[in-house]
């Protein structure tokens, strides 16, 4: 969005746009190979809590500037402004993850690291086990699977913010109370609305998976190869069960669903392409196919219900070209990690919802940045022209290229081991990744999910879109007119 005057590209098209996806990609990058490169990073914080960190960032801009029009902020300079949101953004994002979910933590437990620790090593010494020291490395190996759980929970969250909070503003054009009143108040019931809409669509299709097979999973799960607690499992079973626990329970839509819907991948794999499709309809294809229905609120509701059909038929055809690749999954096959054993992980069921929004997030960085910093070049309005089809074909073409060459240089450059897998490491490279001493789970954190790069990197494009209207590869169109005479 411009600010007060229209903006105009400081250098001309494409050139403008050349320039800025050079300098996204370089910042992008060296910071993420001082911060969260797991091989080289001084941080080594890939995946989680980075994920989950990463995430937040942008659901919060979301709320900053799609919602509350970068108040309090609006009327500082590009530079100050993006200074004073993005530090604004980090503290707020912190504040979030490490205080509010904690504190939710005592209704939804799988929100707080520190509950789902406690309820382990409690059911630890209910089994009449020795309970973890603080500080040991069994205790810190469990601290950092309960940290897992909570923030990909935290993540899921976020992957559903990411239509839910925006959703208004771009299919309702925030009808019926947008324009009728000043910041905050606008943002204010457009944020309490959405935040309701949030928790209504969490609650529903995400804390099913969390709350019957995550938390009982980790209670359960076995933690150490030490024999005093080879009991463990066992006895955990049965003192869950006697607590009501006595499996894992169904998730309620399963059997209104595709196969393998039980996987709480499916719907990563779902939610993606609806961010997608909510986007790339609002960017690359200016509005298509919603802009046909003229009046709200019956655009909104024809958007949202078709943004979701659009994805879910997104979603099946990325898994036939999937199934074409590797082949189909017996219908009766299951997702264990049995199966994966004897058929490679390419045909496991959370494997492939899991590719699938990872190719629906190969097409982010082609449709933002055609947008936004090349004006969608060669930009003719409207939809029957040739540019706009060129655009059309040429985000999922970029896609395509982007994809097939992700995956031969993300270790060397990334450090994210270079197969196609949501597995970990082999035990060599755990060895080679992790610090002497270090436990050797923590070298999971370095399976390749091109999401998390793809995060990493849009987030000084967001916030240069957001926060600094476009400074300073663009310019107002006064400023850029003073500056020839």
């Amino acid at each position: 969005m411009a600010g007060a005057h229209a903006i105009k590209p400081r250098w001309g098209q494409p050139m403008t746009g050349i320039i800025s996806l050079i300098v996204f990609t370089v910042i992008a990058y060296i910071t993420w190979y001082i911060i969260g490169d797991p091989a080289k990073g001084i941080f080594r914080l890939y995946e989680q809590p980075f994920t989950a960190i990463l995430a937040v960032m942008i659901v919060v801009g979301v709320w900053q500037h799609i919602i509350f029009g970068d108040w309090p902020f609006q009327g500082l300079q590009p530079l100050q402004r993006g200074l004073a949101m993005t530090v604004t953004n980090i503290a707020i994002t912190l504040i979030l993850i490490y205080g509010v979910f904690e504190w939710f933590g005592a209704i939804l437990p799988f929100w707080s690291t520190e509950t789902l620790l406690e309820l382990k090593l409690g059911l630890i010494g209910k089994a009449g086990l020795a309970v973890p020291a603080h500080g040991t490395e069994l205790y810190e190996e469990l601290h950092h699977q309960a940290m897992d759980i909570k923030m990909a929970s935290v993540t899921f969250w976020v992957v559903t913010g990411f239509v839910t909070y925006p959703f208004w503003a771009i299919m309702f054009q925030k009808w019926p109370f947008g324009g009728k009143l000043p910041q905050p108040a606008s943002g204010l019931v457009e944020w309490s609305i959405t935040t309701v809409i949030t928790m209504i669509v969490y609650g529903l299709f995400v804390v099913p998976h969390f709350g019957n097979v995550a938390v009982p999973g980790f209670l359960k799960s076995a933690f150490t190869l030490d024999p005093a607690y080879a009991t463990y499992t066992a006895e955990a079973t049965k003192l869950l069960g006697a607590y009501g626990f006595t499996g894992f329970s169904p998730i309620w839509y399963a059997d209104l669903a595709p196969f393998g819907a039980k996987n709480y991948l499916y719907i990563f794999g779902l939610y993606e392409w609806i961010v997608i499709i909510l986007f790339l309809a609002a960017n690359t294809w200016q509005g298509w196919p919603w802009n046909y229905v003229k009046t709200q609120p019956l655009r909104g509701l024809v958007g949202s219900v078709g943004m979701v059909l659009v994805a879910y038929i997104a979603l099946q055809v990325t898994l036939k070209l999937i199934e074409a690749q590797w082949g189909a999954i017996p219908w009766d096959a299951a997702y264990t990690g049995a199966d994966a054993k004897e058929k490679g992980v390419a045909m496991t069921w959370g494997f492939r919802y899991y590719h699938a929004a990872s190719i629906a997030g190969y097409t982010i960085v082609p449709f933002l940045m055609w947008h936004h910093y090349f004006d969608d070049y060669p930009n003719q309005p409207g939809m029957w022209n040739a540019g706009w089809w060129i655009r059309f074909v040429g985000v999922f073409a970029l896609a395509a290229v982007y994809g097939a060459i992700w995956y031969k240089i993300s270790f060397p450059l990334f450090g994210l081991v270079g197969t196609l897998n949501t597995a970990g490491p082999s035990l060599q490279q755990m060895h080679e990744l992790v610090p002497h001493g270090a436990p050797l789970g923590t070298a999971f954190q370095v399976m390749n999910k091109p999401l998390v790069w793809i995060f990493w990197w849009i987030i000084p494009l967001l916030f240069n879109e957001w926060f600094m209207h476009k400074w300073p590869f663009y310019v107002e169109e006064h400023e850029h007119s003073d500056a020839h005479h």
